[in-house]
């Protein structure tokens, strides 16, 4: 399962089975559609974190603040926010 980690400590674990698609924009913004919703991830950098999607192997996702940017690698990437595009389905 993907662990989708929030900056408020809220986490959601969706199966990897159920993600239908991935889809990169340039503007660095994914959108992973899975069967029950579609989870919105906009940051910086993100090519590395869409392949590593696009083979099942990322662990989790986590919102970064601005701190935790600053001591990244200059090209590494981060996640400013995730949410979901259905929010009446984002919860059990």
């Amino acid at each position: 399962m993907l662990d989708v980690r929030f900056k408020d400590g809220t986490r959601c674990a969706l199966a990897y089975g159920t993600l239908m698609k991935i889809f990169f924009s340039p503007a660095d913004q994914l959108k992973l559609a899975f069967a029950s919703g579609i989870v919105v991830i906009e940051g910086r950098r993100l090519i590395t974190l869409y392949d590593l999607l696009r083979r099942h192997r990322a662990r989790y996702v986590q919102e970064g603040t601005l701190a935790e940017e600053g001591l990244k690698p200059e090209d590494s990437a981060h996640i400013d926010h995730i949410h979901f595009e259905n929010p009446e389905e984002d919860e059990v």
